[in-house]
């Protein structure tokens, strides 16, 4: 963590009073400014970040640079920034925002009533429709980057992702690479952050704005890959199922927001301002009050010792805005409007209806055809969400015998590893950086396979590996974090540091024939004659091969499953006889059971699993427990997944490639990319 910066410390014409906030990017302080005798928020870049790459410093002074061509109300204002002489130090000067963020105001007050959720959604629209004007699109747009002042103005901050046309982000981001806060970005943003353009800020303001109502995003969870796979292709969540007293039209409005393809969506921030504003004139933020009773159905919580403020009945409180009831299809009336102006309505509706019936009725009898009306396109659903997942299937019985030593074949001469191979890591310092989730920034590896996914590491570290460098785990909170896919073959060089039942790879659910466990087994607990072995469990049904010296230096293990019934276990290289789990057994339960019957391979399992998941992670299983298997603790290199079953021979190629020197993932890599 950075060094704070003391107070009384002065930067630039800065003096800094004390620290008010930290990010993944550095600090904000409140500071003095010399010359013009006014508080600032004073943002400094840590020395530490910028001497790591200059990439960072470029980004910083970028921000600094979009915000000062960024003049608006809504836009928090930009005063300075350059590289302080004396310290070293980049800095920003901007704007002070005495009022906080609206994620502040969430956890001091809980949700927000509807009339404050859309005023302060209007007003960042108002700042998103200037930068829409310029060319720039924010990119992050979330509870903690919109801020308020005490009198109530919304102020939309940290442009540190903004992107401007025509300007350059060589560096900054590359293609396929995911920039932004998970929960907010739109689901373009997740495939690749150079294709956002201001429709995927309305989506991460439609995010906001359901938060700012529901106490929760739309598609909440704490795995970052199982929310982006949630943003991807889960249904769109209707906030009345949380939040029964917002009204229809506010969510229609928010269903279109987070459309899950741009051209569903409003085209721009004025067109979102448009239907918001047919709800009421009053779009502005109320300052911090007192909630007024009956505001936010149960989910609010009101300020200790204070009073509602007093209304003439039926009358919203000054300067707060009428719940809106506009959208796209705007048929419903406004709520509290009076019985009186109810039955006006109805009858102006009748007198419409009549005269359209009766011109309708004029153009038959002149022989003048009638318009034909717009085609319309039929929208498609969305995909259907899968299970969320649950805990990992338990442990199977440890298992007999030990299988002959086979020694490994080397690689084929006709190279087909690539065919069907989605993922692969080779844990190589160059292959090692940074990548920026929720506002933190987080080590992993990049994906040399297909050179797309980023595996996110969690305490994981790098260390010696059977071929260069691997990936180390602790045994209780590493691992990695990637995003699911249809897998066939799992394959990685283990070596194990503790000798126990432990979890090396989980792609599916704890769910009945929907789990992808993989992992070692131990004998501790299953009576003598028994023996280690690696496993794969589907839940309720599975497969596991003994081998007596598995938790003894290093192992090359892959595991198959052909889509159907049958499963492969090779372990360096060989398909040795092993055993059919099913029921209890395959659920990986720490008890012993009878011994199972020996069989060759592939094992049939009695029914067809169905795995999938939400998210993968290497190095444990998603959720523990005390019939769960350990976490993994020691090293894993040469990881690699594949959409396809492996054949005999490929499975028996993978560990020669190590015996040479070389790596499996590697070759993959360089036949993808020509070489």
């Amino acid at each position: 963590m950075p060094t704070p910066i003391a107070p009384g410390t002065t930067i630039g014409k800065c003096s800094v009073l004390r620290e008010i906030g930290r990010g993944g990017m550095g600090a904000v302080y409140l500071a003095r400014h010399t010359t013009l005798n006014v508080d600032v928020a004073l943002k400094v870049l840590p020395a530490e970040i910028a001497e790591k790459s200059p990439d960072y410093a470029e980004r910083f002074l970028r921000e600094a640079r979009v915000a000062a061509a960024l003049r608006h109300p809504n836009v928090v204002g930009i005063m300075d920034a350059d590289r302080d002489a004396a310290t070293g130090l980049y800095y920003m000067v901007e704007e002070y925002v005495d009022g906080g963020s609206l994620a502040e105001r969430l956890k001091r007050r809980g949700a927000f009533s509807e009339k404050e959720a859309i005023a302060a959604t209007a007003g960042v629209l108002r700042a998103l429709q200037a930068a829409h004007k310029q060319g720039i699109v924010h990119r992050d747009i979330k509870p903690d980057n919109i801020l308020v002042t005490k009198d109530g103005r919304v102020k939309l901050g940290d442009l540190g992702l903004a992107k401007q046309a025509g300007g350059t982000e060589a560096g900054l981001t590359q293609t396929s690479t995911t920039m932004g806060t998970p929960h907010y970005m739109s689901p373009e943003q997740i495939e690749d952050t150079r294709r956002v353009d201001i429709r995927g800020d309305i989506y991460s303001l439609g995010a906001t704005l359901y938060h700012l109502l529901a106490l929760t995003p739309p598609y909440p969870g704490h795995e970052i890959y199982s929310v982006l796979h949630k943003v991807m292709t889960a249904p769109i969540p209707d906030v009345r199922t949380t939040r029964p007293d917002v009204s229809e039209g506010t969510a229609r409005i928010l269903q279109k927001m987070l459309a899950k393809k741009p051209d569903d969506r409003y085209q721009t921030p004025g067109d979102v301002l448009s239907d918001l504003a047919k709800g009421g004139p009053a779009l502005e933020l109320m300052p911090d009050a007192p909630r007024v009773a009956g505001g936010a159905a149960g989910l609010t919580t009101a300020t200790p010792g204070s009073a509602p403020i007093p209304s003439a009945p039926g009358t919203p409180p000054p300067g707060m805005m009428v719940p809106s009831s506009g959208s796209v299809d705007l048929t419903t009336p406004l709520p509290g409007s009076s019985p009186v102006l109810q039955k006006a309505v109805i009858v102006v509706a009748a007198c419409c209806l009549l005269l359209l019936l009766l011109a309708v009725r004029m153009m038959m009898k002149s022989g003048e055809p009638l318009p034909e009306p717009p085609a319309r396109t039929a929208e498609q659903p969305p995909p259907d969400s899968p299970s969320r997942p649950t805990d990992p299937p338990a442990r199977p019985p440890a298992l007999p015998t030990d299988p002959p030593s086979r020694p490994p074949a080397p690689p084929p001469a006709a190279f087909s590893l690539a065919d069907g191979c989605l993922l692969g890591y080779t844990f190589e310092t160059e292959t090692e950086g940074d990548i920026e989730v929720e506002g933190q920034q987080h080590r992993g590896w990049q994906d040399l396979a297909a050179q797309t996914y980023f595996a996110i590491s969690i305490n994981t570290a790098g260390g010696d590996g059977r071929v260069g460098r691997g990936a180390v785990f602790n045994g209780t909170s590493s691992y990695l974090s990637l995003p699911p896919v249809p897998m066939r073959t799992v394959a990685a060089w283990l070596r194990p540091n503790t000798a126990r039942a432990m979890t090396w790879f989980d792609g599916g659910q704890n769910a009945r024939l929907k789990g992808f466990l993989a992992g070692f087994l131990h004998a501790d607990r299953e009576g003598p004659g028994r023996s280690p072995a690696a496993f794969l469990s589907f839940g309720e049904a599975g497969a596991a091969v003994p081998s007596r010296s598995l938790f003894e230096g290093w192992h090359h293990v892959a595991v198959v499953w052909d889509g159907e019934r049958a499963v492969k276990i090779a372990v360096d290289g060989a398909l040795a006889d092993g055993f059919v789990l099913g029921g209890d057994s395959a659920r990986l339960v720490g008890r012993p059971g009878p011994r199972p019957e020996i069989r060759s391979q592939p094992f049939k399992l009695a029914e067809s699993p169905e795995p999938s998941a939400e998210a993968i992670t290497v190095g444990r299983a998603k959720s523990g427990g005390a019939l769960m298997p350990a976490p993994f603790a020691g090293t894993i290199d040469e990881l690699a997944v594949w959409s396809r079953a492996l054949t005999d021979e490929e499975l028996k190629s993978l560990p020669g490639f190590a015996a040479e020197g070389k790596s499996y993932v590697q070759a993959i890599a360089d036949r993808n990319a020509g070489k």
